[in-house]
């Protein structure tokens, strides 16, 4: 059982890794701008998100953390944050729910 939640946990975790790391997004003056290292090295996710061909969602752990990943195709939605401070926020946050559940 501990198994199959440590690695429903990583998976979690991951996924805020995906969207935030990788495919992060943060508003500025109400735009949302690239600072993932994953879709700023990817001319077809730039387009893609610039071209109007991906929703952008307010920054929300929760649903993050219940946000599949798909790798192997250009993403239809990603999340931006208000500023990095929130990130940090929900980085604590969430270290908080591992260490709970551990």
């Amino acid at each position: 059982m501990r198994k199959n939640r440590d690695a429903s946990t990583l998976e979690r975790l991951g996924r805020l890794f995906w969207y935030t790391v990788e495919f992060g997004l943060i508003f500025e003056n109400g735009a949302p701008k690239i600072y993932g290292s994953g879709i700023i090295s990817s001319h077809s996710e730039c387009s893609n998100l610039l071209g109007g061909g991906c929703e952008v969602q307010e920054f929300n752990l929760e649903k993050i953390l219940d946000t599949p990943v798909t790798v192997d195709r250009i993403h239809h939605l990603l999340f931006a944050i208000g500023s990095f401070d929130q990130l940090y926020e929900a980085m604590r946050e969430a270290e908080e729910r591992v260490l709970s559940h551990s």
